[in-house]
C-alpha cells in the first residue's frame, strides 16, 4: 500500500503532467517537490479524505495551465497560472 504522494519531483528538473489522474488514496498528487512542476490541462482527483491536492512543507510554486482539482492546494503552495478547484471536479 502506497502511503506517499502519487508524484514526487526530486533533484530538480521539470515534470509536465497532462490528462486525467485519479488517486484512490487520500494522499496528494505531489508533495514537497524540487524543481519545476507543471500541470498542463490536467485534471487531478484525490481521495475524499485528502487534505489537499498538492502538499508542501516549505514554499513551493505550482505552474498550472488551465488545470482542475477537487481539492485546494496546501498553504505553502503558490499557484502560478490557472488552477480551478471545486468539489464538482470528478
Amino acid at each position: 500500500m502506497n502511503t506517499g504522494p502519487a508524484l514526487e519531483v526530486v533533484g530538480g528538473g521539470t515534470v509536465r503532467v497532462s490528462g486525467r489522474i485519479e488517486l484512490t488514496t487520500d494522499n496528494p498528487m505531489a508533495a514537497n517537490w524540487d524543481g519545476t512542476l507543471i500541470m498542463d490541462n490536467a485534471t487531478i482527483v484525490v481521495g475524499d479524505m485528502a487534505a489537499s491536492s498538492f502538499d508542501a512543507f516549505s514554499a513551493k510554486t505550482l505552474i498550472s495551465y488551465g488545470s482542475y482539482s477537487n481539492k485546494a492546494v496546501d498553504g505553502d503552495v503558490t499557484v502560478d497560472g490557472l488552477l480551478t478547484v471545486g468539489a464538482y471536479v470528478q
